[in-house]
Parts: C-alpha cells; structure tokens; sequence
C-alpha cells in the first residue's frame, strides 16, 4: 500500500497484526513506476491496479511490524516537524514585521512553539528510552561521530 500521511497506520498494523506481510510504500515509487508503465491517467481503480502490478513486479519488502509504539513515535515525530515548520514560517515573519505590535505578537507565538518543541522532544526521548529495541536503535545511530541525539531519534523512527 500507498504510504498515505499517516493514514495507513492503522490498516497496515491490522493486516499485520492478521498474519499478512504488508509494504508500505513511497507514493512516489509507485507513481514513478505507473508512468514507466505508461499508466498517466489516475483513478482509484487504476491506482489498486498499479499498486498490485509494482507489488508483483517489484516485491517490496514488508515493513517492519507496526505496533503501538511505533505509531506513538512516527505521531510524536511528525508532530515535532510541524512545529519546526510552523517555527521557521514565524521565524520568517519576524523579519518582516515592521511594527512593534507585530514583532511582539509573531514572538509570543515563537515562545510557545519553543515550548512546544521542548515538551514533545521529552516525550520522544522518554518513549525512546522506554523501549528497549528503540533505545538500542538510538544508541548505535548515536554512536555515530557527527550525529547528535535528535538526529538519532529521527532516524530511529
């Protein structure tokens, strides 16, 4: 299937969950593919048809298996990456604002996203640390020269 945002999280962890081996897969590889196949048109029925065809063709490896703990972090995670986007786009805006009012109210949002991106890096690390075989995955990325913890986490995920 089509990684979709996060909306297959909880189809793939079902099937998983059933005993069927499930890949999760790059939106882009199968559109990639559907085009080296001559497929341009896009409908639902044609997408099922496309993605079995690349299943078959291609055979995907099966995702690891979806648990509770990882949709946890993959949330955690895709929520820490809204808030550094919504801190770059205020951040931008600052340098814009051209009167005190504004400077001050695009600072006071910066100061609560700050905040945000505070709390949720604890919650990543405290679930990390909760869980033995994502501690060892960040712990050996960790080990790494070069790679800080937060970069670890993200590549844990």
């Amino acid at each position: 299937m089509e990684a979709t945002g996060g909306y297959e999280l909880v189809l793939a962890s079902t099937l998983q969950a059933e005993g069927f081996a499930v890949a999760v897969v790059n939106p882009r590889r199968i559109r990639d593919f559907a085009r080296a196949a001559g497929q341009i048109a896009k409908t639902d029925t044609l997408d099922a048809r496309i993605i079995a065809r690349f299943a078959a063709t291609l055979e995907p490896m099966p995702t690891e298996q979806i648990n509770e703990n990882t949709q946890k972090l993959k949330a955690m995670v895709a929520r820490r990456n809204q808030l550094v986007g919504l801190h770059t786009a205020e951040s931008n805006r600052l340098e814009h604002a051209n009167t005190r009012d504004i400077q001050r109210s695009i600072a006071a949002v910066l100061k609560v996203i700050e905040a945000q991106l505070k709390t949720i890096d604890r919650q990543i690390e405290e679930h990390i640390r909760n869980t033995p075989q994502l501690q060892q995955r960040a712990e050996t990325i960790d080990s790494v020269p070069g790679i800080g913890q937060t970069t670890a986490h993200m590549l844990v995920t």
